[in-house]
C-alpha cells in the first residue's frame, strides 16, 4: 500500500500539486494554500488470493501474484476567505491528474465529495475517493523473493 501511495504523491507533484502522506487533524500544519492528503481507507482494503503462482519468465525466475482491492482516500484542504472555490478547484486537479493517467493506475470511477467548512482543521475540505484492484507481481529466483512490482486498475 505504502508504494501506491508514494505512486500518487508522486504524480501529483509532477502535476504542481501540493500533497503528503494522511496526517492525523491534530498535526495538520497551518495552511497558507490548498493541500492534498493521501492515504488508504483501511476498511475499504480486502486481499482475494495468496500468492498465485504464475509461471516462469523467460530467465526461470518463478513468477506469483494476487490481487488486492483498496480504496485511496485524498483529503483536499484549503484555508482562506475564498477556500470554497479554491479547495473544489484543487479537488477538480486531482481528479485529473487520475483520469490523465498514473503508471500502472487507469481511469474509472472517482468519488468527489461535496466541499465543506471544517472546523477542527480552519479549512475548506473536500475528499476524493479512488477505488482500486491492485495486481501485486512479484519474482522468486531460487525460492528467494527479488523483487515485488504494482499494477492496479481503477474501478
Amino acid at each position: 500500500m505504502e508504494q501506491l501511495i508514494e505512486m500518487v504523491l508522486q504524480a501529483l507533484r509532477a502535476a504542481g500539486i501540493h500533497c503528503v502522506r494522511a496526517l492525523d487533524e491534530e498535526t495538520l500544519p497551518r495552511l497558507k494554500a490548498p493541500m492534498v492528503a493521501v492515504g488508504a481507507d483501511p476498511s475499504a482494503c480486502r486481499q482475494h488470493a495468496l500468492a498465485r503462482y504464475l509461471g516462469q519468465d523467460a530467465d526461470g525466475a518463478e513468477r506469483y501474484g494476487m490481487e488486492l482491492q483498496a480504496t485511496l482516500q485524498l483529503e483536499v484542504y484549503s484555508p482562506g476567505r475564498r477556500a470554497g472555490a479554491l479547495c473544489e478547484r484543487a479537488a477538480a486537479q486531482v481528479v485529473d491528474v487520475f483520469l490523465g493517467g498514473i503508471e500502472g493506475l487507469y481511469s474509472g470511477d472517482l468519488e468527489l465529495g461535496r466541499t465543506a467548512y471544517d472546523a477542527r482543521t480552519d479549512c475548506f475540505r473536500c475528499a476524493v475517493r479512488a477505488p482500486l484492484t491492485l495486481r501485486l507481481y512479484t519474482t522468486a529466483q531460487d525460492g528467494a523473493f527479488t523483487h515485488a512490482d504494482i499494477r492496479g486498475v481503477l474501478q
